[in-house]
């Protein structure tokens, strides 16, 4: 048993990078804490921003839409930095946007002490920011 006096009140890993696999490449995601306050700030409006558009009860108009598809664009860009153009490319939005959310699950698990994996393949998604809950379209059963 460890005595509780040596326990750290606070522990860093800067050795973790987490990373997503596309056709069986691995990419590291960015890590929230080498981006500066601004870049942080940034990503968290693109997020809540892209979360008003997609959650959105009204139609979005031609406008809104290219927005959102700039908006999972700039996302997507900012927590996969290593994903080369030519693969980017060949995602549609749904993917990114689940990118952009396993980097922030991952990152909430490694604040609050939780596993951040996404889980399984037909789980259920969340709009980047939101706590509403969608699933993806081509799931069955």
């Amino acid at each position: 048993m460890a005595d509780p006096a040596s326990d750290p009140i606070f522990q860093l890993d800067t050795t973790r990078v987490e990373h997503i696999r596309i056709d069986d490449v691995d990419y590291p995601l960015a890590d929230v804490s080498r981006m500066t306050v601004t870049e942080q700030v940034r990503l968290k409006r693109m997020s809540k921003r892209a979360a008003e558009l997609f959650d959105s009860d009204d139609e979005l108009n031609d406008q809104q839409l290219e927005e959102l598809e700039k908006l999972i664009e700039s996302q997507f860009a900012s927590v996969a930095p290593s994903v080369p153009d030519e693969v980017s490319a060949k995602l549609g939005d749904w993917n990114k946007m689940r990118v952009v959310n396993a980097f922030f699950r991952a990152e909430h698990g490694r604040l609050s002490g939780e596993d951040g994996s996404e889980g399984s393949e037909s789980g259920a998604e969340q709009s980047p920011g939101s706590s509403a809950s969608m699933e993806d379209p081509r799931a069955t059963g």
